[in-house]
């Protein structure tokens, strides 16, 4: 019998009426292969990816494929996005078994969850050069009943690699600035100068060597960054970008940025409006500022509940095809866009030709990448577009909501609020916080996965890594103590369950349900959690001159300072909190003392001025931090003027009360 219709993550429901007899992963699973001596059909996937859906048509919903999957083999479906650290080691088995990885990811193991073969799609009949699944499955079977001790020797094999590529740690004899350097180079000389990006296809965005190039630029003074830029641009030309909702989705399967895989993953989104946030103020770019308002508009709008959490995704599908809420035809834009002036401008601005640019069909695209805001011209004709679009079937939303990644948000959101002096994304972020302390926080630990007012008991160092630099960043726009006793709290617990012996791993002290402890270093798509902690522990030492945190954290990039060498472009968010360590103590201190023009023309000269690695404090004159805090000590309002105190290494300015006098230390420091 099927296992999986009381779960609360939408990927297992939508598996809950296949014939096969899933279970969802649990000690039950295991027991009854090991009681019936038969191997365990693990499969991984998620909500919103295209191959899962297309192997549960094909395979997973046919009832001979299943018969067999029943009588040979005890299978387990698993949400990655829920249990990540289930991904993470079996997406490791399957790599170091077969050199690739992606989803489905398909893997079978013994009763032990050793893994002793794996891949990704596997076809209903034989094509790609692949045997059928059915017959998969049953040579398999025959290999488990005729040579069961070797499948359970190349397990243990496997499990013997993946402990030993989990302890390999090399420190660099280089010097960090030496690493940041020769990294910053490799990144930069590894871009794509014709059409941006890295690599040829896919085409991923990188958001965070992106970041670190900017932020590392502006530590050098170096005002210009064309490679960039032009990266930026074609990221947000369309099709990756979507010009009529907004949003980014996952990644190009072409090397121009045209045609993406169409799913639309919260993350992506945190991560790339704060690029491009990053973006507008050191390029100082208006059109990268609208494409943050864009981005934040299309989450609060379609990816967001009403108690103030985000869900996870939109699926690249609808009507079971992948991206056709996305794709339009050429005749069916004509009959849109009657008004000749108004068709004459947007096939200026786009690419709409008879013959399409994908499959013979269109995907909205600017015919110059540059960003261009004459877009705003024909807003109506976009506006109607979406109305139109509104009408179809809509992708499905996977309405789970994930701790790690719904900070990732308030991330964004405060990062928006300061530099916009948006009160609504202030109160946005508030909300989401408000929801995770309400909803994903009690008993002393986080939770990993809410959905319609259930939970798991999961909980990831992503989770608290993530959060606490979320906080940390909406103290940004609410400078109160009890933003950072909460820092507090969660890192000493951070600390207790996820740290051991001089480094971090990804699961709690108190999950034992894995083959390994799995420990993840590179940074993805996303930040890895190690190097999000390491973030973490160093910005909240800041506050209070906590050594140990500071030990801590450099005791660890130390430690993988030469895999973080190696290969920059998936160590990025590791470049940037090792450059952390070259600037510790940069902050500004601005007393507030009245709201005249020239308090806010300091504020904005403050908030404008593109110094990523300075900590920015804009307080009231009796503001509790002032006297709280230690590094806030003795800074104060000069003659009820309002003031501003700019640190650097503990040493600080003199107060400086004007605006000619703080554009004149800008100018000169």
């Amino acid at each position: 019998m099927n296992k999986l219709k009381n779960e609360i993550s939408p990927y297992l429901l939508q598996h809950a009426n296949n014939p096969v007899n899933w279970y969802p992963w649990s000690k039950d699973a295991f027991a009854k292969a090991a009681n019936e001596n038969k191997p365990v059909f693990l499969s991984i996937g998620y909500s919103a990816c295209h191959w899962c859906h297309v192997m549960e048509r094909e395979s997973f919903s046919n009832q001979k494929l299943a018969e067999i999957l029943n009588l040979y083999f005890v299978s387990i479906k698993v949400d990655r996005e829920e249990r990540p650290d289930i991904d993470k080691v079996y997406m490791d088995a399957v790599v170091a078994m077969t050199g690739t990885g992606g989803w489905p990811l398909n893997v079978f193991l013994t009763s032990d969850g050793m893994p002793f073969y794996g891949g990704t799609y596997f076809p209903p009949v034989r094509k790609y050069g692949m045997p059928s699944f059915a017959e998969l499955l049953i040579a398999i079977h025959q290999s488990w009943e005729n040579k069961n001790e070797e499948l359970r020797q190349i397990g243990f094999s496997i499990k013997a690699n993946l402990d030993k590529k989990s302890k390999q740690e090399t420190e660099s004899e280089k010097s960090f600035q030496s690493i940041i350097q020769s990294s910053f180079l490799w990144i930069t000389e590894n871009i794509n100068k014709d059409n941006g990006g890295w690599g040829t296809k896919p085409k991923f965005p990188h958001s965070l060597s992106i970041d670190f190039i900017l932020k590392h630029n502006s530590l050098n003074w170096q005002k210009d960054a064309p490679e960039i830029e032009n990266t930026l641009n074609f990221m947000a030309a369309g099709g990756f970008y979507d010009l009529l909702r907004g949003g980014f989705h996952r990644y190009s399967t072409d090397e121009f940025w045209l045609v993406p895989h169409f799913e639309k993953m919260l993350y992506d989104n945190a991560l790339l409006a704060q690029t491009y946030l990053f973006a507008a103020q050191f390029f100082r770019n208006s059109n990268f500022e609208a494409i943050v308002h864009h981005v934040l508009k299309f989450v609060s709008r379609e990816l967001q509940n009403e108690l103030g959490a985000f869900y996870s995704s939109l699926d690249a599908d609808s009507e079971d095809e992948e991206g056709l809420f996305y794709i339009w035809e050429y005749e069916e834009l004509q009959n849109i866009i009657a008004n000749p002036d108004d068709w004459g401008t947007f096939t200026g601005l786009f690419e709409v030709q008879p013959n399409g640019n994908f499959d013979s069909k269109i995907i909205l695209r600017k015919n110059n990448v540059q960003c261009d805001s004459s877009i705003a011209d024909i807003k109506h004709v976009l506006a109607t577009l979406r109305t139109i679009q509104d009408r179809k079937q809509r992708p499905f939303t996977d309405d789970k909501v994930l701790t790690d990644w719904n900070s990732l948000m308030v991330s964004a959101f405060s990062k928006a609020a300061f530099y916009f002096e948006n009160e609504t994304y202030k109160t946005i972020a508030g909300n989401t916080l408000q929801f995770i302390q309400d909803h994903l926080y009690g008993n002393g630990t986080l939770i990993h996965t809410w959905r319609n007012g259930n939970n798991k008991n999961e909980v990831f160092l992503s989770d608290y890594a993530f959060l606490i630099n979320a906080i940390l960043d909406y103290f940004l726009v609410d400078p109160t103590i009890k933003w950072l006793d909460f820092c507090q709290e969660l890192t000493s617990q951070m600390l207790s369950n996820f740290y051991l012996e001089g480094d971090f791993y990804d699961t709690a002290s108190n999950q034992h349900d894995l083959m390994i402890r799995p420990k993840t270093i590179e940074d993805n798509v996303i930040p890895s959690g190690l190097s999000s902690a390491i973030q973490a522990l160093v910005r909240i030492s800041f506050f209070y001159a906590n050594e140990y945190y500071t030990e801590i954290a450099l005791e660890i990039i130390k430690k993988y300072s030469n895999q973080i060498s190696s290969y920059p472009l998936a160590y990025s968010n590791w470049l940037s909190v090792m450059e952390v360590f070259i600037h510790p103590s940069d902050y500004i201190v601005f007393i507030k003392t009245n709201t005249q023009q020239s308090t806010l023309d300091i504020q904005k000269t403050l908030i404008h001025d593109f110094s990523p690695y300075y900590l920015k404090f804009f307080l009231s004159e009796d503001n509790e931090l002032l006297t709280l805090l230690p590094i806030l000590q003795g800074k104060k309002a000069i003659d009820g003027v309002s003031t501003v105190y700019i640190c650097k290494n503990t040493t600080c300015s003199e107060p400086i009360t004007s605006i000619s006098k703080l554009k004149e230390y800008i100018n000169n420091n």
